[in-house]
């Protein structure tokens, strides 16, 4: 969102004062900048052509001072990270500053000073443009094993130089902004720690060859805003093997998992659910992909699913001792812009959302039909089994799937008036469920009853096909 400029929309909202300009940001959602709003009033600017310059773009330039960051276009029209820096000497020459209020010496990040460009904010306004709206942030994004450029300076027959060597990132301090790198060179084999933000580092195939060798997983599958560079790959996992540690794990699906960032929360997670057998078998399985449903509104486009799935095959694979599981967060930070980042989450939170994904992703359901939840008045004097059973046939005709089969229960609400006695039930579906932890030596008791829909319990009893014995249009159950 930002002012200035023509078109209008949104509700109703404070006044002027109120408005704020957002300029040079990427991954930023409704909620990021409006958290406890209920209405957020935008306005949209448009232009009429693409040569156009946008209004507040105009107003940004004239705010730029030694030190602003900002996306340019260099003399072969390739767009590069900047800096705005003092005027200096270039090639031999002094720059020709004859409007001082209208020209800025713009400096290329992790390039030379000699590449240095001299812009005039009117005349050059298309090669001055806010930061990351040409770039990508791929510091951002950067990850535990990447492939990086370093530099150094060194002496070389009697003059320094400035060398570029290959390196990798080993660990990254995201509350410091600190990186910690080994640079990959027999000669220089070394460990280094740079400010994030230095120009001693650069995005591997900056400045040394073969650009497209030797780049990490996470490098090939980045996807703009929400992965790294842009390139080849997808969101599947299996294709891109070669940031996995090869070798037979010590025990069938006993692989480690390597955290990007900080992603421990997401790494739990995906060891838990990877070896709970009902979803093992079923994603093992090549015929899982018969339930695949890439046409439903509520789901991911078949995306969590075939990247979870990816990840379980590599996983039971006995192929790796390490896995990077870059893909399954891609494919949950393509639609939920909350994972997209490297930080700390709640596992909790994540593994709904994993389990909701894949839900609706394998959801055989394809036309849901309009159904509607038991009125308590029906249910006076019906069973609870009978009135739960009843609630599942309906939940089961808009959601099923392998997550309704194996990692789905009831939870039973029952509510009584104190002063008529009135009692009301109900009986809502769940994946999670959350209970408190309480300090010893106090303990708490759960007790779970659990009929499964698969081949590790027995079915439950069938109820009646007819009403005749229930109340309410429900039936009683006939045990046999």
């Amino acid at each position: 969102g930002g002012g200035g400029g023509g078109g209008g929309g949104g509700g109703g909202g404070g006044g002027s004062g109120d408005w704020e300009v957002v300029l040079g940001v990427d991954d930023v959602t409704i909620e990021d900048l409006a958290a406890d709003a209920k209405i957020v009033q935008f306005l949209v600017e448009t232009k009429a052509t693409v040569s156009d310059d946008f209004v507040r773009n105009r107003a940004w330039r004239e705010t730029l001072v030694v030190g602003s960051l900002l996306d340019a276009k260099d003399q072969d029209n390739k767009w590069f990270d900047a800096i705005v820096v003092e005027p200096h000497k270039l090639r031999d020459k002094n720059p020709e500053v004859t409007e001082p209020d209208k020209q800025l010496m713009v400096h290329f990040k992790g390039w030379g000073d000699r590449f240095d460009e001299l812009k005039h904010i009117i005349r050059d306004a298309d090669s001055i443009q806010p930061r990351f709206t040409h770039t990508v942030n791929w510091r951002k994004t950067m990850a535990e094993g990447d492939p990086i450029e370093f530099k150094t300076l060194e002496e070389k027959n009697g003059a320094m130089k400035t060398l570029w060597y290959p390196a990798h990132i080993t660990r990254i301090e995201e509350e410091k902004g600190m990186v910690h790198l080994k640079i990959d060179s027999q000669t220089r084999a070394q460990e280094k720690t740079v400010d994030k933000d230095s120009e001693d580092i650069c995005q591997f195939g900056t400045h040394l060859k073969n650009k497209g060798a030797n780049k990490s997983w996470a490098h090939r599958v980045g996807s703009n805003g929400g992965g790294a560079s842009s390139g080849g790959g997808g969101l599947g996992y299996g294709r891109n093997k070669k940031s996995n540690i090869e070798g037979r794990p010590p025990l069938d699906g006993a692989v480690g998992l390597t955290n990007l960032g900080n992603t421990c929360y997401m790494n739990s997670v995906l060891q838990c659910l990877t070896k709970a057998p009902p979803l093992r078998d079923y994603f093992l399985d090549p015929s899982w992909r018969r339930d695949l449903n890439k046409d439903n509104a509520l789901g991911a486009e078949g995306l969590v699913a075939e990247a979870f799935a990816s990840f379980m095959q590599d996983m039971w694979s006995n192929t790796y001792k390490t896995m990077v599981p870059f893909g399954v967060k891609t494919a949950i930070g393509k639609f939920q812009s909350h994972f997209r980042g490297y930080e700390q989450h709640d596992a909790n939170e994540f593994m709904m959302f994993l389990m909701d994904g894949l839900h609706e992703d394998t959801n055989r359901i394809i036309r849901k039909p309009m159904t509607t939840r038991i009125d308590y008045k029906e249910s006076v004097g019906v069973p609870d089994h009978v009135v739960a059973a009843e609630e599942l046939r309906r939940h089961l005709l808009r959601h099923d799937s392998v997550v309704m089969d194996s990692c789905m229960g009831q939870l039973m609400n029952n509510l009584t008036c104190n002063l008529c006695g009135a009692e009301s039930r109900s009986f809502d579906a769940f994946t999670v469920m959350t209970v408190p932890v309480h300090a010893a030596p106090s303990t708490i008791t759960i007790r779970i009853l659990f009929n499964g829909r698969n081949k590790y319990t027995p079915a439950p009893p069938p109820l009646s096909p007819d009403g005749a014995n229930g109340v309410g249009g429900l039936a009683s159950p006939s045990r046999g």
